[in-house]
């Protein structure tokens, strides 16, 4: 940072700073996009999914104060 806080001191800073950390992330996540011969079968399992198994997983982290959100 600046030693003068130029930025910082910006009313805008806050809001360009987040939009600039959803972009970093948009585009890292950008690379987890599947390939096109694996896609039906990745749909498929996703549709497939057995919700009881996240429920069981956010009772085990909200017993050990993990949960997010």
């Amino acid at each position: 940072m600046y030693y003068d806080k130029r930025f910082q001191k910006d009313p805008h800073f806050p809001l360009i700073a987040f939009n600039h950390e959803q972009m970093k992330e948009s585009t890292t996540a950008g690379y987890l996009t599947a390939e096109k011969r694996s896609f039906d079968d990745i749909t498929d399992r996703l549709m497939n999914v057995n919700l009881e198994v996240f429920v069981g997983l956010d009772k085990t982290n909200d017993r050990r104060g993990e949960s997010q959100a």
